[in-house]
């Protein structure tokens, strides 16, 4: 267990609706104006160094040690570690197998983009049901790699797609809890 945390920074999206973020990981949201604020289940213990921002009450990412930008789409709940080498710039368009694979709660995925566009990163059953997406946003070209947390899934055969406007990849891994 960890010590209590100590809280770096702080973001409201609206009047109502808010984040803490310290260390150990710890985010606490309120969406009653920070009369009452409850931990989110970040899958992380990486500190929040001074920054968070969010879009809306879901969208938001957050400055961590080490030069880790975290990202989430659930409003706390989940966050993906993303980071980029820009300094290297791949030579195709390439979506790598995650490791480890099978793996038990937590990957690596792995991919490198030539031109810059919106990207998507989703997940989705062996039957083609989207289970989650993990990135939609503007990317520039360079090599990404992400922490993916797959505390919602239960264990299974998955795929995961990495898609821009014209282009597709698709690879499968295995989640054994």
């Amino acid at each position: 267990a960890y010590p209590p945390s100590v809280m770096y920074c702080s973001y409201f999206s609206s009047i109502n609706t808010g984040w803490a973020g310290g260390s150990y990981g710890y985010l606490y949201k309120t969406i009653d104006g920070g009369y009452n604020w409850t931990r989110q289940a970040t899958g992380t213990d990486q500190r929040f160094w001074g920054s968070i921002w969010f879009y809306n009450d879901s969208i938001g990412w957050g400055v961590g040690g080490a030069g880790k930008i975290m990202h989430t789409t659930t409003g706390g709940q989940s966050l993906v570690n993303i980071t980029s080498n820009e300094n290297k710039v791949p030579e195709s368009f390439h979506l790598y197998q995650n490791y480890p694979n099978p793996f038990n709660s937590q990957t690596t995925i792995e991919f490198d983009i030539t031109e810059a566009e919106n990207y998507r990163l989703e997940i989705f059953d062996v039957i083609g049901r989207k289970q989650e997406e993990i990135l939609n946003e503007q990317l520039n070209k360079g090599k990404y790699k992400i922490q993916y947390f797959a505390d919602k899934l239960s264990s299974g055969i998955y795929f995961y797609r990495l898609s821009s406007f014209n282009k597709s990849y698709t690879k499968t891994f295995l989640l054994i809890k």
